[in-house]
Formats: structure tokens, sequence, C-alpha cells
């Protein structure tokens, strides 16, 4: 009796042991993203893998997780026994790029005008790199443009005198940006070149007399003229060539004109005496209104010398007659 019934038991000991058996399980994971063809991963393909199919699965999947990039992915598990029963869930994954990219923020820089070689260097990175763009004093600099982690450089040369804004901005395929502000002060340390006309004569009766200055610069920004210190032309804005000056229209006198020419930073000055005279005054010595050259006393000394020569000749004349 006691014999059946230890044999009885040990028939459900071997029974349960194939049971035990018979319910090991080998797992198979299908890795699916969305939007491209299908990629199997088992154990020999990526190491992380290895050993899965003996333990917890979770821990181990998350470390491939971590790796997925800017997308959408689909995960698909399917659990078999040994007896080809299958059964699979799916997980629908979005991984969300919500971080900026890193960025710089080099020192502002100063630079002499005419002086070559100047540059922003920006160190830009990002796992999703898309486009940036820059601008200058809020207009575009440059248009965007695609990117690779590392330095953006970008040339400053040739610019005006004065104080210039660049702006970089950085984006994502996520569509995350960062932002850096340079400031680039121009230092134009030289003056304009202007020469010196020659003082001026006219009739008052006289039309279309003019002051012509000559100025030139690379970065050329306003002149203006005074009249005996009073304005006479307000700050103007000039290119490099001629500056004509119309002063017709002055009273019998004496004036001083002064032309000042700017660029970015520096200034120069030139003075033309105009004297204007009355030929119909008779207190006006005639010999006033024939001089150019701006000096007085020549046209006298013509006629004081044709004078003593006709006296001369006359002397010498008078003296063969009498002989």
């Amino acid at each position: 009796m006691i014999l059946n019934k230890w044999i009885n038991n040990l028939g459900l000991i071997f029974l349960c042991l194939i049971l035990i058996i018979a319910s090991i399980q080998i797992l198979n994971i299908n890795l699916i993203k969305s939007g491209s063809s299908e990629q199997k991963v088992n154990e020999r393909e990526i190491p992380e893998f290895q050993g899965l199919a003996s333990q917890v699965p979770n821990i181990e999947i998350a470390k491939i997780i971590d790796l997925l990039i800017f997308s959408d992915y689909t995960f698909i598990m399917t659990v078999c026994d040994i007896g080809g029963n299958c059964v699979s869930d799916m997980v629908v994954m979005t991984v969300v790029d919500d971080t900026a990219p890193d960025l710089n923020s080099p020192a502002d820089i100063t630079y002499n005008d005419g002086n070559t070689g100047n540059i922003i260097t920006w160190v830009a990175g990002d796992r999703n790199p898309a486009y940036y763009h820059v601008s200058r004093d809020d207009r575009v600099y440059i248009f965007d443009t695609s990117w690779s982690n590392g330095s953006l450089i970008i040339d400053i040369d040739g610019l005006v005198g004065g104080i210039h804004t660049f702006i970089i901005t950085v984006c994502n395929i996520g569509g995350n940006c960062v932002s850096d502000t340079v400031i680039v002060t121009v230092v134009d340390d030289t003056a304009p070149d202007l020469n010196s006309p020659y003082d001026i004569m006219y009739n008052v009766s006289s039309t279309g007399n003019i002051i012509i200055w000559v100025a030139g610069d690379r970065n050329p920004t306003y002149f203006h003229v005074l009249r005996d210190d009073a304005v006479y032309v307000t700050d103007t804005n000039w290119r490099n060539g001629s500056l004509i000056i119309y002063i017709d229209g002055l009273l019998e006198g004496t004036y001083s004109f002064s032309m000042t020419v700017c660029d970015g930073g520096q200034c120069t000055s030139d003075t033309v005496i105009v004297t204007v005279v009355d030929a119909t005054d008779s207190s006006t010595p005639s010999s006033s209104l024939t001089i150019a050259t701006g000096e007085t006393g020549t046209f006298e000394m013509v006629i004081l010398l044709l004078v003593f020569v006709g006296i001369g000749s006359i002397i010498n004349r008078r003296k063969r007659k009498v002989n």
C-alpha cells in the first residue's frame, strides 16, 4: 500500500518536472522604426542583449532605448514557448528632442579699419544639428545654412567704421534654437582726404560762382559748410569726388567759407576766402577786377610800368627834335 503511494507520488514529481521544462521560454524582440525598413534585433547583433532570454528583459531594453535619436519608433515584443505558441505586444515610442544645441559666447571684437583676417568663431554642438543663420545690425548676413558639430567661422572683414551687432542662431531638427551676440567695433583712425581750393574774387553782378572741394575716404559719412561761422550747408551725406558749393548772390564784401568732411570717426576741414566786389563803384580800383590769382597790386604795377615807358618815349622824341 505504501509502495503504491510512493510510486504515484514519484509519477507526479516526474510530471511536474516535464511541465517545468516545457515552460522554459525563448524571447524574441523585433524593433521596428516607423517610416523605415524593419530591423530585427537579437542577442548576437547587439551586445547588450546577450543572455537576455534567460532574465527579466526590462532593464536591458532600457539601455538600447537610451541610444535612440529623434524620431518615432514601434517596439513589438513576441514571446514563444517550445511548442511554438507565441504572444505579442506592441509599444509606440516617440523620441522628442527638447534640448537646445550647445553654443559658446565669444568675446566682443575691435579692429582698425582696413585690417584683414578678422573673424568670429562660434563653437556649436548637438546630437541632431539642422541649420544656423547670422544677422548683422538686424539684417541677414548669412542665410539658413546646414551645420555639423564644431566651429562656425564668420568673416567680418571690410566693415565700415562704427559699431556692428552680429547675432548667430543655431537650431536642431527638433526646432530647438539657441542664439548668441558679438559686438564688433571698427575703429576708423584715418581722416578723409580734402583738397584746398584757391581763394575766390568775383563781381557782385556775376553768376556761376562756385567753390569745388574734392574729398575721399573709405567710409564717408557727412559734410557741412559754414559761412562766417554760420551754417551754410547742413550735415549732408557725401561720396568720394567733388563737392560743389554755389556762392552766387553775395553782397559786396569778404566771406569765409569752411568745409568739414567726416567719416566714421575723423573729420577734415578747409577754408576758402571769397571776396565780392562792385565793378560799378568808382571807389573800387579797376585793377582789382582783373586779378585772377587772389593777389593784390599786380595790375597796378603793370599800369605804372606802362606809364613810365610812355613818358620815357615822349622825352626821347623831344630830345631828338631839339638836336
